[in-house]
């Protein structure tokens, strides 16, 4: 009877037939007449089953209809598939991606990527006094946004530098960076500096005024100059001597470029004099140059300085005061300069016959404004000798600088004169000291002979004279 069952079951399955048989309930007179059925009949009609055979309907079709069910994609789920590891990525029935490395393997064999700062400097500049136990600068920090940083006297400490210049490398706001009177000597504090100009920024103007930076730290804060354009550069009062300045000359041979240069108070010689002209006339590129306040006592450097000049095509101001010149014939270079605007050769010892040859020449420079002669031995007659030439029409100075030089008391009947002409409306004139500047009153000498003859003949009175009114009343 089991056999049976199983039989009927096998053939029910055949025809297409999806129906449930309770064992329990069903009797031998019925699996025979199942067994006799036309199992490849496909038109057999449900009304002649009995209702405990009526197929149940498929679950998720009735969800699909109602909405509640989406039968997907139609992959297999990776649930049911069984496969190892190794093959996960290569199986063809595995539809969705790997997992994505979530950086373990860059953090194990990889360097670790360093830390990306803003090109302002201020973040890593903060990050840097940090990690030097220093007290960050607030003007400093501030003054990154900036065109300017004012540091003048504040103070720098050496060892905070560092980190002001690696902020300073990549800024493209600081255009002028002024240090004066702080302390970089030390070398350490030099060097810092000077790796910021091997860097790509915008600084244009470095006041390096009073830093005591002296022979030892001008070496490491100027080897990258060659590569750039500085519109100032002040390395006055420095002590640089000229060692020191043996490196700034270097510089200018490899292609450095300042159109304001200040050397003033550096206890420099002729001899360095002389090396800076002989840079010059390969590189004539400065506008200004301030050399004053050393000590050009020997007259070669000077001299070698003014032939080169002569020739230049873009300097217009020339500070040579407090420089100890002694020059006379070779001061006539200096008024063949066709750019110069602005001449100071104040407090030097310049001779008489220094004013004979710049009066002579002061017609040849066509475009010399201002002429500072200030405080140099001058008599009163070599000043109105210069003050003569002011009344030709093809002297075009309009500033004439004579202070603290004596002039005689023709001197300013003179000069009413001259500025009363129409080309010197505008013209300035400063003297000094005017002697005999004095008048004596004419007087008739008969007058003054009688009063002498009333005052020596007139009789003197009694030392010890008695006042008889003051005896009466007594």
């Amino acid at each position: 009877m089991a056999l049976t069952a199983r039989s009927t079951r096998s053939k029910l399955r055949q025809s297409g037939l999806s129906v449930q048989i309770n064992e329990e309930h069903v009797s031998i007179v019925d699996l025979l007449e199942a067994s006799n059925l036309d199992i490849s009949s496909s038109d057999s009609g449900l009304e002649l089953w009995d209702l405990q055979f009526k197929p149940e309907e498929n679950e998720k079709k009735k969800l699909f209809s109602q909405g509640l069910y989406k039968p997907g994609s139609g992959e297999i789920c990776a649930e049911y598939i069984t496969v190892s590891a190794s093959s996960v990525l290569n199986h063809v029935y595995y539809a969705y991606p790997s997992v994505k490395d979530p950086g373990i393997e860059e953090a194990l064999l990889l360097p670790e990527k360093p830390k990306e700062y803003e090109d302002d400097g201020q973040e890593l500049y903060l990050e840097l006094c940090k990690e030097a136990n220093q007290a960050p600068i607030r003007i400093f920090h501030k003054g990154l946004l900036t065109d300017t940083i004012d540091l003048r006297y504040y103070g720098i400490h050496p060892g905070g530098m560092r980190a002001m210049s690696l902020a300073l490398s990549r800024n493209r706001n600081v255009k002028t960076l002024d240090l004066t009177s702080n302390f970089l000597n030390d070398l350490d504090a030099c060097y810092h500096l000077g790796q910021v100009f091997s860097f790509s920024n915008a600084i244009k103007r470095l006041i390096l005024k009073q830093c005591n930076i002296r022979q030892a730290g001008i070496r490491p804060l100027v080897v990258y100059f060659y590569t750039r354009n500085f519109d100032l550069l002040d390395l006055s009062e420095n002590i640089l001597c000229d060692e020191g300045i043996e490196y700034v000359i270097e510089q200018l041979n490899r292609g450095a470029v300042f159109n304001r240069l200040i050397l003033r108070r550096n206890f420099l010689t002729s001899a360095c004099l002389r090396r800076l002209a002989a840079a010059l006339e390969c590189h004539d590129k400065i506008k200004y140059l301030d050399l004053s306040w050393n000590n050009f006592v020997a007259p070669f450097g000077p001299k070698a300085l003014f032939r080169v000049l002569e020739e230049s095509e873009v300097i217009a101001e020339l500070d040579m005061s407090w420089t100890n010149l002694k020059l006379s014939t070779e001061l006539k270079h200096l008024f063949n300069i066709r750019t110069l605007k602005k001449l100071n050769l104040s407090h030097n010892a310049l001779t008489s016959a220094s004013a004979r040859v710049i009066a002579r020449n002061l017609h040849i420079s066509q475009g010399l404004d201002v002429l500072d002669l200030s405080s140099n031995p001058f008599t009163p007659s070599d000043a109105l000798f210069l003050l003569s030439k002011m009344k030709l029409v093809k002297v075009k100075l309009r500033e004439l600088r004579l202070d603290d030089i004596s002039v005689s008391k023709e001197f300013p009947a003179d000069l009413k004169e001259i500025l009363q002409l129409h080309f010197r409306r505008n013209t300035v004139v400063t003297y000094g000291h005017v002697l005999r500047n004095y008048t004596l009153p004419e007087k008739d000498i008969k007058i003054l002979i009688m009063k002498r003859l009333v005052h020596t003949t007139k009789k003197k009175a009694s030392k010890n004279g008695v006042d008889v009114l003051l005896v009466l009343l007594n």
